[in-house]
């Protein structure tokens, strides 16, 4: 054997050796910063992910190997978390347009209820400043909730229309509570139905939407009459 030929040989399975190593943990890296970017990606509709996620994924991996990153940057993290929530209320409020109906309803029902219950001479418990009842505030968020709606501002929409259920289901509670005239769990109903129906995702169709919004509305005209989304109008005039 050639003097020096056993270590030069030795020399050469090292390195051999520790480029091995280096290619797999760079492998490893790899596969460790993809699965972190589909992790981030959940954030994303279902459907939006398996239409964009694997371009989208790909275009971060090339932007972290140019910039030599083993992990998401803050900015990353931020930006796929907020665009993901922000295409997840779009995605709930314009799953189908049909959805516009029953959201139109209630807020047609709505305005109508303004005058219903302007009673500015009249002074009772349940009363908010010239109207005898507060769901007024629900009916101004549901209001303009689908002035959004139609406006394809549907993150805002949906928050709104979100709020106006709040605000009218705390209302219910309370005027049964404290026995104010109005307004009813039969209006609750209605109009926690309709306005749900029109922010919802449309998980079984826009027929079943459309079929649930026309039940309830005929139901609410049938049952309740012109005072839809109030109190017996009779007392608040007689008061």
């Amino acid at each position: 054997m050639t003097p020096g030929a056993g270590d030069s040989s030795g020399t050469a399975g090292s390195t051999a050796a520790a480029a091995d190593s280096a290619a797999d943990s760079a492998a490893d890296s790899a596969a460790a910063l993809r699965a972190e970017y589909e992790r981030l990606l959940r954030w994303y509709p279902a459907r939006w992910r398996a239409q964009n996620g694997a371009a989208m994924v790909g275009a971060l991996l090339d932007q972290a190997e140019d910039e030599r990153r083993d992990r998401p940057t803050a900015g990353d993290r931020v930006s796929l978390v907020v665009g993901g929530i922000q295409q997840t209320l779009r995605s709930a409020v314009t799953g189908s347009r049909w959805s516009l109906i029953p959201l139109g309803v209630v807020a047609a029902m709505s305005a109508l209820y303004f005058p219903t219950t302007w009673a500015p001479n009249v002074s009772y418990p349940g009363t908010l400043g010239p109207f005898a009842n507060p769901s007024v505030v629900a009916s101004a968020l549901v209001i303009v909730s689908f002035g959004l709606a139609l406006a394809s501002r549907q993150g805002a929409a949906r928050i709104l229309g979100l709020s106006a259920i709040i605000v009218e289901l705390v209302v219910g509670v309370v005027a049964a509570r404290e026995n104010w005239l109005g307004p009813s769990w039969s209006t609750v109903v209605v109009f926690v139905g309709l306005t749900w129906l029109g922010i919802a995702p449309a998980r079984r169709g826009k027929t079943v939407s459309l079929g649930l919004a026309a039940l309830l509305a005929i139901v609410a005209a049938s049952v309740f009459g012109p005072a839809l989304w109030a109190f017996a109008t009779e007392a608040v005039a007689g008061l």
